[in-house]
């Protein structure tokens, strides 16, 4: 079950004008840090919007699930149910400097899936060691959708039994491909889809 808090963060936020809706989830033992400085996004496919990285959900489990039926079409106003295409990206930044400043502080298993479809299965994640502190790694499809899948999207963090700090996430978008009947087909680079995304992991939204 989500609940949403709609029209957190778009343009001129986000360059691309995605909508991220912020969720009320906060796991067991969950602590939301939030830190002004600028993250770098380096050559980022998502480029998520500043106001996302800089605040990250920190759990020893984070486990979310986002419900196709719980998605409502901008277009239609009605639920979407069946079989989609999805791309779906996860977005990770070491951002408290002064506590993760070396590896090994931060270790995690992680495991995307689509109903009974693993997409992502990696182990021992460590992002300091990744790309270092500030940086934005980012992790998932990419920019080609996949699928069709039926089912909800799963999201699993598990930190290991070694890691001194719990694991975390900044923000995790999912973009559904949805057939758009209201455009008649134009050029072959006409947008004839919308999308749906989500902005999942923080309970409060940093803005300065």
């Amino acid at each position: 079950m989500q609940n949403w808090v709609f029209n957190e963060c778009r343009y001129p936020d986000d360059i691309y004008d995605r909508v991220w809706y912020r969720s009320t989830l906060k796991p067991e033992s969950s602590l939301l840090e939030t830190m002004p400085d600028s993250v770098d996004l380096g050559n980022s496919i998502g480029r998520p919007p500043l106001t996302v990285v800089q605040s990250i959900l920190v759990a020893k489990n984070i486990n979310y699930t986002i419900s196709p039926s719980s998605v409502v079409s901008p277009l239609t106003r009605t639920t979407t149910t069946g079989q989609h295409n999805y791309s779906v990206m996860l977005y990770f930044c070491e951002i408290n400097k002064s506590a993760v400043n070396r590896t090994g502080l931060r270790v995690f298993n992680l495991t995307l899936s689509i109903g009974s479809s693993a997409l992502i299965d990696q182990e021992n994640v460590d992002i300091f060691s990744l790309v270092g502190a500030n940086k934005l790694w980012e992790f998932g499809t990419g920019k080609t959708a996949v699928g069709p899948y039926a089912g909800d999207i799963n999201i699993q963090i598990v930190t290991l039994p070694s890691s001194p700090l719990s694991a975390s996430i900044a923000g995790a978008e999912v973009l559904q491909l949805l057939s758009n009947p209201m455009l008649t087909p134009t050029a072959s680079l006409d947008g004839r889809h919308e999308f749906v995304c989500v902005y999942v992991s923080v309970d409060v939204v940093h803005t300065a």
